[in-house]
């Protein structure tokens, strides 16, 4: 029997054609590491939203620049309605500053400041301390109106829609009971 002698090299019948698989799954991987690269560039690349700035305090004597209320960030601007609008005075504003004692009850609302803008600090008691999410006041006309938000438990965006009654320095409105869906008519008496 004669054996053959080798010769390095393999024959055509003992070289096995590269599998399909693995040059597709090589392929495959590349292409998922640079999709992954890809979004992960993309998110650390994005800009993020701006911290709000802290509310600017106003005197009486001095007038801040005109800056853009909180909901007008979230809509288109007009500027024919923004050119017409009379600009609130600081006085007007400062009208709703004070402690408010609701009519039928312990709830309270104390402006502690607001400025031109129409941004109020305020804080909300029944009669403990409540989180007040947002608060806010506007002009229209001769109304004076304050808009309190509430979001904290058993107030899951509870809300006061309040009018300035300057007859009888009063605030009057509706309360919006989150939780059951129900609207109340609501006074508040300034309070000493």
């Amino acid at each position: 029997m004669s054996r053959k002698k080798s010769t390095g090299t393999p024959s055509a019948d003992s070289q096995a054609a590269p599998s399909p698989w693995r040059s597709n799954t090589c392929l495959l991987l590349l292409i998922a590491g640079l999709v992954l690269l890809t979004v992960l560039a993309v998110y650390w690349v994005r800009p993020r939203p701006a911290e709000p700035a802290a509310p600017r305090e106003t005197s009486d004597e001095a007038q801040p620049a005109r800056t853009t209320p909180p909901e007008a960030s979230r809509t288109a601007p007009d500027p024919e309605a923004d050119a017409t609008a009379p600009r609130p005075r600081p006085a007007e504003y400062a009208t709703l500053k004070g402690r408010w004692l609701r009519t039928d009850g312990d709830y309270v609302i104390a402006v502690e400041d607001v400025t031109l803008n129409g941004t109020v600090k305020a804080a909300y008691y029944n009669p403990t301390a409540i989180h007040v999410s947002e608060a806010r006041a506007t002009k229209e006309g001769d109304r004076l109106e304050l808009f309190v938000e509430l979001r904290d438990v058993n107030y899951p965006g509870c809300t006061y829609r309040l009018n300035y009654v300057p007859e009888t320095d009063r605030l009057q409105g509706v309360y919006f009971q989150a939780a059951m869906q129900e609207q109340y008519e609501v006074a508040f008496e300034r309070s000493p």
